[in-house]
């Protein structure tokens, strides 16, 4: 991951937006479907705004 993208990748995870693969792991490097970022604003909109 790069180094600029910690401290966001940090807060998405603790705020509850990012949860990560079945497993747990995180791949920021990784493309994320449509279905994933469609849960991502999901979870933005319900406990972040």
């Amino acid at each position: 991951m790069s180094e600029w993208a910690l401290d966001a990748m940090r807060w998405a995870v603790s705020s509850g937006l990012v949860k990560g693969n079945g497993d747990g792991s995180l791949n920021p490097a990784g493309t994320a479907t449509r279905a994933e970022v469609a849960q991502i604003v999901m979870n933005y909109d319900e406990r972040v705004r």
